[in-house]
């Protein structure tokens, strides 16, 4: 069986901070319970309430896989109604 890994362990794994880890966690749980959630969840296990969070490997590597955007494939991100990509470039006839 693969060592579990901590959310200090996983965090720089993942890119993120120990309290970023913290939330992705707290949002996959409000999943978990049928709760509808914006963003992306992550797999773990926990021993019991108030036990320590734990990922496999596996979940770490497989919520990189769902949540990259492969070059070519990403959509225009609006903010506050702006769009930062310049449409202009475009020829949308």
């Amino acid at each position: 069986m693969t060592p579990l890994l901590t959310i200090a362990e996983a965090a720089p794994l993942l890119g993120r901070s120990v309290h970023e880890v913290r939330k992705l966690v707290a949002r996959s749980r409000r999943a978990a319970r049928g709760e509808t959630v914006k963003g992306a969840t992550i797999r773990f296990c926990q021993d019991g309430k108030g036990g320590t969070i734990r990922f496999r490997p596996e979940w770490i590597e497989e919520y990189v896989d769902r949540t990259t955007v492969e070059p070519g494939n990403e959509k225009p991100r609006v903010t506050r109604g702006k769009s930062r990509f310049d449409w202009s470039d475009l020829n949308l006839s």
